[in-house]
């Protein structure tokens, strides 16, 4: 689950493995690369403080890293993007999409990323 939430919320924030890599890198002083994060993305599993970095990164709590609830997208976009809902341009379809099953997050994502 870890490698599904870890590509959801770095795409969400809009970086690239490599601008997620170098944001590691200052922030624990030690060098990452593409490849790390490419490798966490397939499945291996980084130390507790690189998951702690990466939570810090991506602006959200770790267990977010662990959650595919579809409440922990949800506060997301009303914590991180709120002129979404004080500008209404959460349509009745994106709503529905927000209140969908699992399947629709990639789709809710893509929203998102053309509405920023």
């Amino acid at each position: 689950m870890f490698s599904s939430q870890l590509l959801k919320y770095r795409k969400l924030k809009g970086l690239t493995q490599s601008q997620l890599a170098d944001e590691l890198s200052v922030l624990l002083n030690k060098k990452f690369q593409k490849g790390n994060v490419q490798s966490w993305e397939r499945g291996s599993s980084p130390r507790v403080e690189i998951i702690q970095a990466i939570a810090k990164v991506l602006d959200i709590p770790v267990q977010y890293l662990f959650d595919d609830s579809e409440e922990a997208v949800l506060k997301i976009i009303k914590d991180k993007y709120p002129f979404f809902i004080q500008q209404k341009i959460l349509s009745e379809q994106f709503q529905n999409i927000i209140k969908s099953t699992k399947a629709n997050m990639e789709h809710l994502e893509q929203i998102i990323k053309a509405g920023i």
